[in-house]
């Protein structure tokens, strides 16, 4: 799939010309045995906002409209004014899809920059950790892992009595040596 979509990406400026040029010579030669066809121009809107965004969303379907009065004008071989109702009214609904396509392409493409940056860190993580613990599991030497948090507030607490020298202190009493 991830090639595919690749693929896509990569050709995207010609399919989108493709699927474009292909809906217009369509309609040319459609249009007198289905009218309906105008509908269809959904389809090269979705396209193009779904491979290049919300930006070429909202060009492709407001140009839906004077597109779609030169294509009719020149199906039915009479002039159709830019008054048009229906046309306008569709040429609305087509701008509405290329605007949602467009951001929800533009939000797919967010979510897998982000996860791509959150398995970077993941395995940068994993190295990281496993570098420590190799540090301590491998090395030549004893390594402890001791909490001394009591000891610092017994400390604390003979600074607070106003002992300053604890070296004279600790020669003095060498019983709260083995307390602490």
């Amino acid at each position: 799939m991830d090639r595919f979509i690749n693929w896509m990406m990569a050709n995207r400026k010609w399919i989108v010309s493709g699927v474009w040029s292909l809906y217009v010579v369509s309609y040319i030669f459609v249009y007198p045995f289905m009218e309906g066809i105008s509908v269809l121009i959904v389809i090269p809107v979705l396209l193009t906002a779904w491979l290049f965004g919300t930006r070429a969303g909202i060009i492709s379907g407001i140009l839906t409209y004077p597109l779609l009065l030169v294509l009719v004008s020149m199906a039915t071989r009479s002039f159709v004014g830019w008054y048009e109702s229906s046309i306008f009214v569709g040429t609305g609904m087509t701008l509405l899809v290329g605007v949602v396509v467009g951001r929800m392409s533009e939000m797919r493409v967010n979510v897998i920059y982000e996860l791509k940056l959150r398995k970077a860190a993941e395995k940068r993580q994993r190295l990281s950790e496993s570098r420590y613990r190799a540090l301590f599991e491998d090395a030549p030497i004893s390594l402890w892992e001791e909490d001394f948090s009591a000891v610092k507030v017994y400390i604390d607490n003979l600074k607070s009595q106003g002992i300053s020298d604890f070296e004279a202190y600790f020669h003095d009493h060498p019983e709260v040596v083995t307390d602490c």
